[in-house]
């Protein structure tokens, strides 16, 4: 609209140093142009008689503030006596006190909200400090008005609790006076100050942090904690299910001329808003977050608030804030170390804070309070089996690469590159969006090591995730070379892709939390890009498992179309083992897994899991001896049905090598016999040697008799003549002769026949003994051929004797 910025100066706290603040003022505005107003956070006057001394030259008209200054009211009692009024004054020329809380409107339309003081932590309240009725006076008439969109400015003496939610942490270096900065290691929950260090944790507020919600105003000044910080934008709006609204920034000021030379002067050019243009004013920056008071607060005001509270009673509460959530207990292998509930503690009731007449429900902190300990919550257990549950059997660990406290690293089943590994929550939670606080920290930390070793080889990191018929969250990694295609390469894949599937592949901005934009139990597809942009889309139905595969498999990307169904790119169990070693040693320099104190001699990071294990209850006695026992009975069951097959394995395997060995024999014996044969087959086929004979062939003795061979030409000799005349015989000795005539020899049945004809031919006795031995049949039968068969003879006088008798029988009549 063409509307000229304003040019505005804040400054935190002063604390006295009124002179030394205007001449940077001055020196600022030589250098830069004029400014038209300076907004002071936290305390303006000092305590000092040197400072009081300063500011009697102010107020006397023998100096004058060369730019128009708005302060606001005391933050501590030694400071109340330079305020004569909780209403707002001029103090002195150009020095102007806006008042204990209100809306400051100027002629160009520029709203500043302002709360001067603490909070108040006792009734009736400091002259210093602001109460719940104060915040709810200041925030009812702007929200009963249906155009409210915010504020520009908002000014508070403390800080807001949880600001740092989703956002930057305040850097943590060391500052204290006369310490040296190498001498100590940072820590992420601590924010150094000019004197002293304070826990981020229970920083600033939960009262200012409500007011900022409501508000939302595009600029939000704090002072009091000696520091600086400015904080990344946040939107005050939900992703995808409200309307874009403009954003907010944060900004924290130290004091002026502080020991740490600490940023205590912020200039910016601001438009009012009732004067921009909406399209203008609702532009979101690229590093805008999520709002860090909208979880925190709802969680506070579902412990401490009736039921019946009105929305508008919300502002000015003093809500408990959660920072972070519960800590959960480190999942273990087949063991649940989380602590039992006692009796009493299951039947304890809850009440909340406002007892009436005895009756009513005590808070959780209460419960605290009153040194009961706090339950640890346990991560939700599966229904079934599940494949990447550490505890579980299902699970295939020797793809495991790195276990820490909450996560783990693995490699991919059937991975789409050698490199293409997962991160997995030990817990069993099927999506990033269920995943509590400190599982989430965890994950980062293994994100930014495997992208850290992926940059070193010149590979951008893809991540993607599949909330969809999955019951475990998988978070695959997938490296892609970076002279192989470009970011914008692999966006504009999965983009094309997803509109030829029919699918909306949305783009969300670089800090957007997934929990604003899918609730637990909604299913989606996500991308996260090296560069930090993500790709968002709400699956409906009939979504392609494969898709994320599809697209880095493309020839867009990594140009192996082939590899798309992980089930066509499996390992064996060796390749497998293999591919996990060659991570665990590619990654080792990379992990960054551990705690910041958790260092060696030389400064390094101590792998591990970073569990520690004082702290971990210890497992019931009676557990591990279940647990044993259960582990012996099944391996004495095992050895022993293992031991059994076994020697049902070889002695199938002994016999069968017997009878190979026979017939091996019999083979041999059957070759040598008809060697002679054949070397006289290849004699007789050479010229020359036709008439050539080996000797012993022709001569060779028959194997079907029995005896020696009759002579030629004789024959049985005639009874002598003029003999003695037989007698004659009975007809009892007539049928023994018979009989005997029809005995079966040895040499005559066909079960022993070929057995003797072996023997003829040189088989070895033992070989062929053994044969008869398989067959059923005696061996030692073999030394006496002429003998008649076992059982034989009887069977021929019976059948003989039923010939008679049946003959008699015939004639008996």
């Amino acid at each position: 609209m063409g509307e000229k910025p304003l040019r505005v100066l804040a400054c935190g706290d002063v604390e006295g140093k009124i002179t030394a603040l205007f001449n940077r003022v001055n020196a600022i505005q030589r250098k830069s142009g004029e400014f038209d107003v300076l907004l002071c956070a936290g305390d303006f006057f000092g305590t000092s008689p040197e400072a009081a001394a300063e500011w009697e030259t102010y107020q006397s008209g023998a100096k004058k503030a060369p730019i128009h200054t708005y302060i606001l009211g005391a933050a501590s009692q030694d400071t109340v006596k330079y305020f004569p009024s909780s209403d707002g004054c001029e103090l002195a020329e150009n020095i102007i006190y806006l008042g204990r809380r209100g809306i400051f409107t100027g002629a160009s339309g520029l709203q500043i909200a302002y709360v001067s003081g603490r909070e108040a932590q006792q009734d009736p309240a400091p002259a210093h400090c602001f109460t719940s009725k104060d915040l709810t006076a200041l925030v009812t008439p702007l929200m009963s008005n249906s155009k409210f969109k915010g504020v520009d400015i908002l000014l508070t003496s403390q800080w807001p609790r949880g600001v740092w939610q989703y956002g930057n942490n305040p850097a943590s270096t060391a500052c204290l006076k006369n310490i040296d900065n190498s001498s100590i290691k940072p820590n992420k929950n601590i924010f150094c100050l000019s004197f002293r260090e304070i826990d981020i944790k229970f920083c600033g507020v939960s009262s200012i942090a409500n007011l900022a919600e409501k508000l939302k105003p595009r600029y939000h000044f704090a002072a009091l904690e000696g520091a600086y910080y400015e904080r990344l934008p946040y939107r005050n709006h939900v992703v995808l299910q409200e309307n874009a609204q403009h954003v907010s920034r944060f900004i924290a000021l130290a004091a002026v001329n502080n020991p740490g030379k600490k940023k205590y002067l912020y200039a910016f050019n601001i438009v009012p808003m009732k004067n921009m243009d909406p399209a203008e004013l609702v532009k979101q920056p690229q590093d805008v977050t999520e709002s860090p008071y909208r979880k925190a607060l709802k969680e506070g005001r579902k412990e401490t608030l009736p039921p019946s509270a009105a929305a508008d009673e919300l502002v000015g509460v003093n809500v408990p804030l959660r920072v972070e959530q519960q800590e959960e207990p480190p999942s273990q292998f087949f063991f649940d170390l989380g602590q039992k509930k006692k009796p009493q503690q299951q039947r304890q009731q809850h009440f909340c804070s406002e007892q009436q007449h005895g009756a009513g429900r005590k808070r959780q902190s209460d419960r605290e309070a009153a040194g009961q300990p706090k339950q640890p919550r346990r991560p939700p257990q599966p229904t079934g089996p599940c494949w990447f549950c550490l505890a579980s059997p299902e699970v295939e660990k020797h793809l495991v690469i790195s276990i820490g406290t909450h996560c783990y690293m693995a490699v991919a089943k059937g991975c789409l590159t050698p490199d293409h590994v997962l991160l997995l929550p030990i817990g069993h939670y099927q999506s990033v969006v269920d995943l509590p606080s400190d599982v989430v920290e965890e994950l980062e930390k293994y994100k930014s090591a495997v992208r850290k070793y992926h940059e070193s080889r010149g590979q951008r990191c893809v991540l993607f995730e599949r909330s969809y018929r999955s019951l475990h969250l998988q978070l695959q990694v997938v490296p892609v070379p970076m002279d192989q295609c470009s970011t914008e390469d692999i966006k504009e894949a999965f983009m094309v892709q997803a509109q030829e599937q029919q699918m909306e592949l949305m783009e969300i901005p670089e800090h957007t939390d997934l929990k604003q934009i899918a609730p637990p139990g909604t299913p989606y597809f996500y991308v996260e890009l090296d560069t930090g942009e993500k790709l968002f889309y709400r699956i409906k139905k009939n979504f392609p498992l494969q898709f994320g595969r599809e697209v880095l498999a493309s020839e867009a990307v990594l140009n192996i179309p082939t590899r798309s169904d992980w089930r066509e790119c499996k390992y064996s169990k060796d390749e497998e083992e293999a591919l996990t070693k060659r991570h665990t040693s590619k990654y080792l320099h990379f992990y960054c897994l551990s705690k910041t104190s958790d260092m060696d001699e030389d400064g390094l990071p101590i792998v591990g899991s970073g569990v520690d294990l004082t702290k971990v209850p210890a497992i019931q006695q009676r557990r591990i001896v279940a647990f044993l026992n259960q582990f012996l009975v099944h391996t004495v069951r095992f050895l022993n049905r293992f031991s059994t097959v076994c020697e049902e394995k070889l002695a199938t395997i002994s016999l069968r090598i017997q009878q190979i060995e026979t017939t091996l024999s019999i083979l041999e014996a059957k070759a040598v016999s008809h060697l002679p044969f054949v070397i006289a087959l290849k004699l007789s086929s050479i010229p020359g040697l036709e008439d050539v004979t080996v000797d012993g062939l022709a001569q060779r003795p028959s194997a079907e008799t029995n005896g020696p061979a009759a002579e030629p030409g004789s024959g049985p000799s005639p009874p002598a003549e003029g003999g003695p005349r037989q007698q004659q015989e009975s007809p009892e000795e007539q049928t023994a002769k018979a009989v005997a005539a029809n005995v079966m020899t040895i040499a005559k049945d066909p079960r022993y026949a070929r057995y003797l004809k072996m023997v003829q031919v040189g088989v070895p006795i033992m070989a062929i003994k053994t044969k008869m031995i398989l067959e059923g049949l005696d061996p030692s039968l073999l030394d006496s051929p002429d003998a008649p068969v076992p059982d034989f003879g009887k069977k021929a006088v019976a059948e003989q004797d039923d010939d008679n008798s049946g003959s008699e029988s015939s004639f008996s009549d």
